[in-house]
């Protein structure tokens, strides 16, 4: 989990360099608004940051993003987005344990105890086959090739909202 410290020096990051934010720092500032640590908690605002770092593969960003829409907490409920980002969060975050870059207990700890894996079982529970079948083109359609700006190191793709 992202602490007060580091979600500060991520805030400090922004303000002082706005155009060279990290997906980290992204996600860190999701976490600061969501959290209501140092600003008005604001779960719209908390979206948007991680919607920034979850369009660049930021699994915790991504599984928090899925969260939200689960719930409904400063966006729109949309289990068909719900189930598409705990599917990227899973994938993600496997691919980052792979690389030895995510430890295991770190993602054990993430979404109430619950894995992204087991939060998309409880949501697809919920949905029509229909609006499963929407999300899961919604993944394949998330797999398009990604350009990486030179300057931040993030990824950009056009990819579905």
């Amino acid at each position: 989990m992202v602490s007060l410290k580091t979600t500060v020096k991520h805030w400090n990051t922004i303000e002082k360099r706005p155009n060279r934010v990290t997906r980290e720092a992204q996600f860190g500032l999701g976490v600061l608004y969501y959290k209501g640590w140092g600003v008005a908690q604001d779960y719209q605002k908390a979206g948007e940051w991680y919607q920034q770092a979850a369009n660049q593969d930021n699994p915790e960003a991504q599984n928090n993003l899925a969260n939200l829409y689960a719930e409904g907490l400063g966006v729109l409920q949309d289990f068909v987005q719900a189930y598409m980002w705990f599917t990227l969060a899973a994938r993600n975050w496997q691919g980052a344990r792979d690389a030895g870059i995510v430890r295991k207990k770190r993602i054990e700890e993430v979404g109430e105890g619950w894995s992204p894996l087991e939060a998309r079982e409880l949501i697809a529970q919920k949905m029509t086959p229909e609006q499963i079948a929407k999300a899961e083109k919604l993944i394949r359609r998330w797999t398009l090739p990604q350009q990486v700006d030179s300057r931040t190191g993030n990824k950009h793709t056009t990819r579905p909202k």
